[in-house]
């Protein structure tokens, strides 16, 4: 069923929907849908399933092809849809609904009304589905108030479900069935049919059994049996089914608990020793939640079990003041504390539950509002179109109530005017015969006076009219007022054909008047304006997408003063400002020039300068600062603009940015600078390496191996500097570069832990020289020498302020701690001491060498010690 279904566009889709997706065949389903609606006109036109060619745009060739038919430049919807579809008046106010339905779509209804009207319309939709029946609403529609009534099946698509077994507090009422209702008479029960064994369960669970209640996870209230009432009872103001709201004094917080478990768990959840306020003294209770066997529905359903444990104690029993009761009642306070943190947490999880439902809310929310806002983005548009037709509509219905106001008081002189006017006119009756024309109308139809009395559809006219007699019977039907231009056949004049219908004095329908207005000579001259429009609006267009895409700011002032000039999409990102979808955009006439670190003043502004003395700005360099700050270089120059006489009617300047130019200059001269430091550095570092080595080296090809070694890992380390243009280089490449000589792919002896770690480039050198020292003594005595060796490197901040690097060699042979310290030790010691003020730990184990390095860090702002922005500088 559709409720509110307007001209049955929604009809039909939902039943172009049901038979896509329907088994074929003999499995195929009988489909009805009951549309309704409160418009008998909307209904007509639904009823009729004549559509305008316009819906091809918005459906797939397919369905067209299945469901539609081609009739006169219109769609129809196929004999099978209408079949299926029955249209009817329907108000759900007054009127009874249809029962056993298993879809209600009710979309964009329920938000014209208001709460309390809402609140009676969704039961009387629970009332007419079948059970797990399907309502389908709009997208700012919803029946949060009726959870009980329905579960949400796609809460972003508005389905929800008939919940099973869930009956409304009362049945609907109707104003026009509520007058006549009588209180039906009680059912008898058919107990006749019940077995023995029926009689006796039911009268053992109504007397013998516990008190129990059915709820969902939500905690409404969905079935309950007798005696429920020492342990629940109604809640103060409106009635709430919420079983948490109804839980007696002392209940609510272990029920809550029970529940949860049961829901996570989806096993029996239990509490014991439950003591709660009832009939002026207290009870102590055990609770068992046990969830249901699903029954297809779509939420899950919990019973809950109350049994009592010993009888109602009062309030104010004598307490026993002895050692064990005071024992028997810290034992009970610790248990009753273990059970309040228990409780605790678990309404914590449920708080963080609820947060994140509501942040998805929130959510669903934010993109409601975005699409409201477009909708009024959309809005606005067509109201300003609208007013724009309006003021065009009250011109001519200006003029229309002047010609008819002239023509009431002229009616005695109706026959002199037909005869003097050069309007040609046809007055016809209600079966489309001639009644009278003007002389004029001989033009166009072959008439002469006996054919007064025939069908017009018997004469010939001398113009294109296959939609003439169409025309005719739609104003007859409609009562509308037909308008279309006509081009004669042999003269080639144009007209204007107007068909309305005739009115009498007493405004009764009887006939049709068609009149023909000649227009040739607007319509020639609309012909030449069209012509030069489109050849002007093109040459406009083009010359405006040409400034739009050139990488050149243009500015134009075309005005006296040059108070607002135009610029192109380049022009106005150039300047800072923020570029619209228009291809010339006004700007300030003012530019925000400087140069030499001088402002520009107005006198000197290339547009103004250039109106004002009619000459040409010769191109200059000069800097534009912009409104957040930044800057950038261009090179400005402006001509002037002159008119038919010669005048300067306005001024054209072009910024080129030139920012790429002066930043390679700068990078240019920063890098020459830069290698020159370097070289000095790298000599200043082989040098004194040399002399270290020569002291420590015994003999000279001990000094010349060495060396040449050296010198390859510091070149590998400034090769991978050199990628980084010398700036922050990442640690863990540079781990790799200083192991390349001595990694193996296939045995993977290099294992490398450790989060992206940037570098400056002084640390970075230090860094690799140590690497290689480390490298180096690992390949020759240590994990490196051997196949099955591996060396672990791994790195992290292990305090806010140093970043601490583990050398681990394991698989080598066995390692024992040298009697005195060699070059490489050495090495390392002072390069992590004295370059990089850090600390050096190393440890000679027997299943290989450890080393512990730890280099201070440089103090940052918090927002600069991200993972990804670590950085280590001398």
């Amino acid at each position: 069923m559709g409720s509110g279904c307007a001209t049955g566009e929604e009809a039909y889709s939902i039943a172009m929907l049901l038979k896509e997706n329907a088994p074929r065949g003999a499995a195929s389903p009988n489909l009805q849908i009951f549309a309704t609606d409160i418009d008998e006109r909307a209904l007509e036109v639904a009823r009729a399933g004549r559509y305008p060619a316009t819906i091809a745009t918005d459906m797939t060739p397919k369905r067209l092809k299945e469901f539609f038919s081609r009739e006169d430049g219109t769609y129809r919807v196929s004999a099978e849809l209408r079949e299926m579809c029955l249209f009817s008046a329907h108000n759900l106010l007054r009127d009874p609904p249809f029962s056993k339905l298993d879809l209600i779509a009710c979309r964009n209804l329920l938000i014209y009304m208001g709460p309390e009207l809402q609140e009676k319309i969704v039961p009387i939709f629970h009332y007419a589905l079948r059970n797990s029946g399907y309502l389908f609403l709009g997208s700012s529609e919803n029946v949060t108030r009726h959870a009980r009534l329905f579960s949400t099946v796609d809460k972003a698509s508005r389905i929800f479900q008939k919940r099973s077994g869930v009956t409304a507090q009362r049945l609907p009422e109707f104003p026009l069935a509520a007058a006549g209702r009588q209180a039906a008479p009680p059912l008898r029960q058919r107990t006749s049919a019940a077995t023995l064994q029926d009689v006796a369960e039911r009268l053992l669970v109504d007397r013998y059994s516990p008190a129990y209640v059915v709820i969902n996870a939500a905690g409404e209230l969905v079935h309950s049996s007798g005696g429920t009432g020492k342990y629940l009872e109604l809640a103060a103001g409106a009635p709430d089914h919420n079983v948490f709201s109804m839980a007696r004094r002392g209940l609510r917080m272990d029920l809550r608990a029970a529940l949860h478990k049961a829901v996570s768990t989806g096993q029996v959840a239990i509490q014991n020793k439950i003591s709660i306020g009832t009939n002026g003294g207290r009870q102590t209770i055990s609770l068992a939640v046990q969830p249901l066997p699903p029954d297809g529905s779509a939420d899950p359903l919990y019973m809950l079990v109350f049994r009592d444990i010993g009888g109602i104690k009062p309030e104010n029993e004598p307490v026993h003041t002895t050692d064990d009761v005071e024992s028997a009642n810290v034992s009970q306070l610790e248990k009753e504390l273990r059970e309040t943190r228990e409780r605790l947490q678990i309404t914590t999880e449920e708080l963080e539950s609820s947060n994140e439902e509501l942040k998805s809310s929130n959510e669903e929310l934010s993109s409601i509002n975005e699409e409201l806002q477009s909708s009024n983005e959309e809005l606005e548009t067509s109201k300003e179109e609208l007013q724009s037709i309006n003021e065009e509509l009250q011109t001519v219905n200006a003029e229309l109530n002047i010609r008819v106001d002239e023509l009431s008081r002229a009616n005695n002189d109706m026959a002199n005017l037909l005869e003097s006017t050069q309007i040609a006119t046809v007055f016809l009756d209600r079966e489309l015969c001639v009644k009278s024309f003007t002389p004029t109308a001989r033009e166009l139809f072959r008439l002469v006076e006996s054919d007064v009395g025939r069908p017009l559809a018997h004469v010939r006219p001398r113009f294109a009219a296959d939609g003439l007699h169409a025309d005719l019977e739609q104003v007859l039907r409609r009562l509308g007022t037909v308008e279309r231009q006509v081009e004669g056949v042999d003269n080639g004049l144009h007209y204007i054909m107007r068909v309305m219908p005739y009115r009498t004095v007493d405004n009764v329908i009887a006939g049709v008047v068609v009149t023909f207005g000649d227009v040739t000579q607007i319509a020639r001259a609309e012909e030449k304006i069209s012509a030069l429009s489109h050849d002007l609006r093109y040459r406009v267009e083009a010359l405006e997408t040409l400034l739009d895409i050139v990488p050149v700011g243009i500015f134009i002032a075309e005005d006296g003063d040059g108070e607002e000039i135009r610029a192109n999409r380049r022009a106005v990102e150039l300047v800072g400002r923020r570029a619209t979808g228009d291809k010339l955009i006004p700007v300030p006439a003012i530019l925000p020039l400087t140069v030499n670190g001088t402002a520009v003043s107005t006198d000197d502004q290339p547009l103004l300068k250039t109106m004002r003395t009619a000459k040409a700005v010769p191109a200059y360099e000069a800097r534009i600062v912009r409104e957040d700050g930044s800057s950038v270089d261009v090179m400005i120059s402006a001509n002037p603009l002159f008119d038919e006489p010669g005048k300067v009617r306005g001024a054209i300047a072009t910024l080129v940015d030139i920012s790429g130019h002066k930043d390679a200059e700068r990078s240019q001269a920063r890098l020459l600078h830069e290698l020159q430091h370097r070289v000095k550095n790298i000599l200043a570092t082989i040098t004194a390496l040399a002399s270290r080595m020569i002291r420590s080296s015994s003999s000279m090809g001990e000094f010349s191996t060495s060396f040449h070694e050296r010198l390859h890992a510091m070149a590998r380390t400034h090769e991978v500097l050199s990628s980084y243009n010398w700036g922050e280089a990442d640690l863990e490449q540079l781990i790799r570069a200083t192991f390349s000589p001595y990694g193996n792919a296939e045995r993977q002896n290099l294992v490398v832990h450790g989060r992206p770690f940037q570098l400056d480039a002084a640390t970075a050198a230090t860094l690799g020289m140590v690497f290689f020292e480390l490298a180096s003594n690992a390949a020759k005595y240590g994990a490196l020498s051997v196949d099955t060796g591996r060396v672990e490197v791994s790195w992290d901040v292990v305090k806010p302020d140093t970043l601490s690097i583990i050398w681990k060699e394991t698989g080598g042979p066995t390692v024992e701690e040298p009697s005195r310290r060699n070059f490489g030790t050495t090495f390392i010691q002072q390069s992590l001491e004295y370059e990089l003020g850090g600390t050096v730990e190393l440890n000679f184990r027997p299943s290989g060498v450890e080393c512990l390095l730890e280099v201070p860090l440089p103090q940052m702002e918090s927002s600069d010690l991200l993972p990804s922005d670590w950085a280590v500088s001398k």
